[in-house]
Parts: C-alpha cells; sequence; structure tokens
C-alpha cells in the first residue's frame, strides 16, 4: 500500500505532464525566435501601405510554340537588393490538376525597382494552364550579407492581371 501511494506521489498526472511538456514547446520556440539572426519581416505604414514586400504581378500569359510565355511584373518595395530568389511553381489546368512544376529566377531584383521578368513554361499551352502557385522560395539572397535571415515567401505578395491565377 505504502509503495502505491509513493508511486502516485512521484508521477504527476497526465494534465501536469502535458503542462510541462507544452511549456518545454514554448520555451523551444521562444529561445528559437530570438535566435541571432534576426528574422526581418513585412510591415504597414501609418497610411496603410504594405512595406518591405515584394509584389509579383502575372501580367500576360501568350502562346509561344509548344509552350506558354508567363509575364511577371516584380516590384521591390524593400530596402534589399536581391541578388538571388529562385521560386518553386507548380503550374495547375483548369481542372486544378497539377500539368508542371519549374524552378524559376525571379532575381536580379533591385531595391525600389519595378521590372519584368519572362518565363516559358515548356509543354503546356496556355489554355490549359488555369493557376500558377508560388509553392517555395528555394533560394533567397541579398545583398545585406548573412547578418538577415529574410522569409522571401511572406514578403511575396502575388496578383494577377492574366486569365491566369497566380497565387502562394
Amino acid at each position: 500500500m505504502q509503495f502505491a501511494q509513493r508511486a502516485k506521489r512521484r508521477s504527476p498526472s497526465p494534465f501536469a505532464q502535458g503542462s510541462t511538456l507544452a511549456a518545454r514547446a514554448l520555451l523551444w520556440v521562444a529561445v528559437r525566435s530570438s535566435a541571432a539572426e534576426p528574422a526581418a519581416t513585412g510591415v504597414r505604414s501609418s497610411t496603410g501601405a504594405e512595406e518591405d514586400v515584394v509584389t509579383v504581378e502575372l501580367n500576360r500569359a501568350e502562346p509561344v510554340a509548344d509552350s506558354c510565355r508567363l509575364s511577371f511584373v516584380k516590384q521591390n518595395r524593400t530596402p534589399h537588393a536581391f541578388e538571388s530568389m529562385q521560386w518553386d511553381l507548380f503550374f495547375f489546368d483548369p481542372d486544378s490538376l497539377i500539368a508542371a512544376r519549374m524552378a524559376a529566377e525571379a532575381a536580379p531584383l533591385p531595391a525600389g525597382k519595378t521590372s519584368v521578368k519572362l518565363f516559358d513554361v515548356p509543354g503546356i499551352k496556355c489554355g490549359g494552364l488555369g493557376r500558377v502557385l508560388i509553392n517555395h522560395v528555394l533560394r533567397c539572397e541579398t545583398d545585406s550579407g548573412a547578418g538577415i535571415r529574410i522569409d522571401c515567401l511572406s514578403w511575396t505578395v502575388p496578383s494577377g492581371r492574366a486569365q491566369v491565377e497566380l497565387f502562394k
């Protein structure tokens, strides 16, 4: 009997164990968030306009031989010049089935500059293209060096004028 009572005193309730695990998880997240490299984030100014973002507009989709040429208008509203910004793109047909995947280099993107980038999507006709997903940013390098870490995907703001939707 005494052994059972001592065992009960030593082992906390399942709720207490869960609380301890939750506290440890929160502590881990807090420590990871305050790592040596500061994470840059986009902010809104007092006027409500977004700053520190890279807007990407899918402006045009036009047929070229057996491909679809996509024209992107990019506006770098950050103080950083991007030496590399490589997108992982997925292309969906009008029925929302994945039709293709492609890595595309969107840089260079000078700070405060608007530029146009053209990509040919081989083997896909524009009529067979319904949506384009910026799935991930595979590589993101700025002129700021290694002292700053930028989440380029969260800084990317997609929009479109073409019949093809651009989203992330």
